[in-house]
């Protein structure tokens, strides 16, 4: 059998028996949660743009923004280019200020190829939604502020 008519016979195969295949996985992940998870965790690890793509990829479907960028697209960088400090894969502690996370240089621009950067989850965080002249405003205020109580 060629590879094409394999994928068919397997796709034919899933759509007729979807609802016991569907039964049985969640049967066996129920049985094997620690297996799973630690095997997620691996992939993550080891597959970090992918990872990253298909987060964004689900994210940009629920609050409909484009998306048109590949895995390849993706460069996960080990130091965040904002902060410079170490862009850290960490195993079942969810996000961390070092997790690596896709920003939307332009958020409403979507996730399209030269709008995105892989950067820190805690500059991030900083930028959220701001423009550059509100995060330039933002540094200003905070620096006065500083200025302000050490002149008491």
């Amino acid at each position: 059998m060629t590879d094409k008519a394999t994928k068919a016979y397997r796709k034919a195969y899933y759509k007729k028996h979807k609802k016991n295949i569907n039964k049985v996985s969640v049967a066996w992940r129920k049985k094997n949660k620690e297996r799973v998870k630690l095997s997620t965790v691996k992939w993550r690890r080891d597959n970090p743009a992918a990872f990253l793509w298909q987060n964004a990829k689900d994210r940009a479907k629920r609050k409909h923004v484009k998306f048109t960028i590949s895995k390849e697209d993706i460069v996960v960088p080990s130091v965040c280019p904002v902060l410079g400090i170490p862009i850290l894969f960490t195993s079942g502690k969810g996000m961390t200020d070092n997790s690596p996370s896709i920003d939307r240089l332009l958020p409403e621009a979507g996730y399209i190829k030269g709008n995105i950067a892989v950067i820190s989850n805690r500059a991030n965080r900083f930028k959220s939604n701001a423009s550059a002249a509100e995060i330039r405003l933002l540094a200003s205020w905070m620096e006065r502020k500083i200025e302000f109580q050490g002149t008491d």
